[in-house]
């Protein structure tokens, strides 16, 4: 089974079945705290996660390098023609330990051997105080034992100091500040990479990465290995 058979079986078009296919979320001490659900056609049937989706991106607009005027049916097109349709691509919802939607982590530009950290957002308060932490190591634990990746990237803008701390924390280590440049629409604001004397901003973009045996060497061994 190649690394996209194993991301195709989890978009499944049932709401239980997704569940029984989630990742579990555990603290280091070993207490369930929550669910990583994978999206899957059907999530479609259910607006109200969809307008979940919707509003969590609204409130996060300016971390994202592309920023326009929200609607229900952009999201829904989004997630059909996004974490849905494409192969190399996965998005998880992050439920609590009560089945309570908390918030989404995803993976993005896979390829045999590495992925892209993405999407991580924690919409809603409440579930355990480290829910978004364990969720995050969660994910990589998986990347790296069941997917089978050697390296996990991610890019952050500089100045979300927050995600940056939280990703620091597993390791993951900047390789490049990208010099930005920012265009703007009517509808659209756009942040693209551009060379140093280019850039209107003062901000850059972060790439960040952090390999399986660093991961492994801070964790140890993972949860997944019957999996692998």
């Amino acid at each position: 089974m190649t690394i996209f058979d194993k991301i195709a079986a989890l978009k499944v078009d049932d709401q239980d079945e997704a569940f029984k296919k989630a990742l579990k979320v555990h603290t280091d001490e070993g207490v369930f705290i929550g669910y990583l659900v994978p999206i899957g056609p059907w999530v479609l049937s259910h607006p109200g996660i969809i307008e979940s989706l919707m509003r969590w991106r609204e409130r996060y607009m300016k971390f994202f390098l592309t920023q326009f005027q929200v609607s229900l049916e952009k999201t829904t097109a989004f997630v059909k023609n996004v974490p849905i349709a494409k192969d190399d691509r996965l998005l998880f919802l992050i439920y609590d330990e009560t089945k309570s939607l908390k918030g989404h982590i995803g993976i993005a530009d896979v390829r045999e051997g590495h992925l892209e950290l993405d999407n991580l957002i924690r919409g809603e308060k409440g579930g355990h105080q480290q829910l978004i932490y364990f969720s995050e190591q969660t994910t990589l634990d998986w990347a790296y034992t069941v997917l089978g990746v050697e390296t996990v990237g991610l890019e952050v803008l500089s100045f979300n100091a927050p995600t940056i701390k939280l990703h620091s924390r597993f390791g993951f280590e900047l390789t490049e500040a990208k010099p930005m440049h920012k265009s703007e629409t009517a509808d659209v604001l756009t942040l693209a990479y551009c060379t140093p004397e280019e850039t209107n901003v003062d901000f850059t973009c972060n790439a960040m990465r952090l390999t399986r045996d660093d991961f492994r060497e801070q964790f140890g061994p993972s949860l997944f290995e019957a999996q692998a």
